[in-house]
């Protein structure tokens, strides 16, 4: 692969430390619906703004999110992020036992497909997929 195309391993491992959180691929999660503030983030999560917040700076500093625009609220700036990538792709839903087991097989049975794949003949773009059930 041609120098140029590489994707640097600094952006990659920040992109990779970004997702190892879940609470950080549930706000990108939230985040590829509509752009939303952390306050607006944290009363879907269930967690404090100040957490939400500091999740939001992670990934924006990893690139994965941006900040689009700021509305003055209260005497302060109430900051508005969103995915920063348009072709990410991020789902949380509820699934029985039985069904999230199906989906993880036939997810690794994809991902192990792309990988073979990609160590035969690889390609300029950097995939990261991060599966999270809990």
């Amino acid at each position: 692969m041609p120098e140029q195309l590489r994707p640097s391993p600094h952006k990659t491992n920040a992109v990779q430390r970004a997702l190892a959180h879940p609470l950080r691929a549930r706000i990108l999660v939230e985040l590829e619906k509509q752009p939303a503030s952390p306050s607006q983030i944290a009363e879907v999560v269930g967690e404090s703004v100040g957490v939400v917040s500091y999740h939001v700076r992670v990934l924006a500093e990893a690139g994965l999110a941006e900040l689009v625009g700021t509305v003055p609220k209260r005497g302060a700036l109430q900051h508005f992020y969103a995915v920063r990538e348009s072709d990410a792709l991020g789902v949380t839903m509820m699934l029985d036992r039985e069904r999230a087991d199906a989906l993880r097989k036939d997810l690794r049975a994809l991902i192990d497909e792309a990988r073979r794949s990609a160590e035969e003949d690889p390609g300029d773009v950097t995939v990261t997929v991060v599966v999270h059930a809990g």
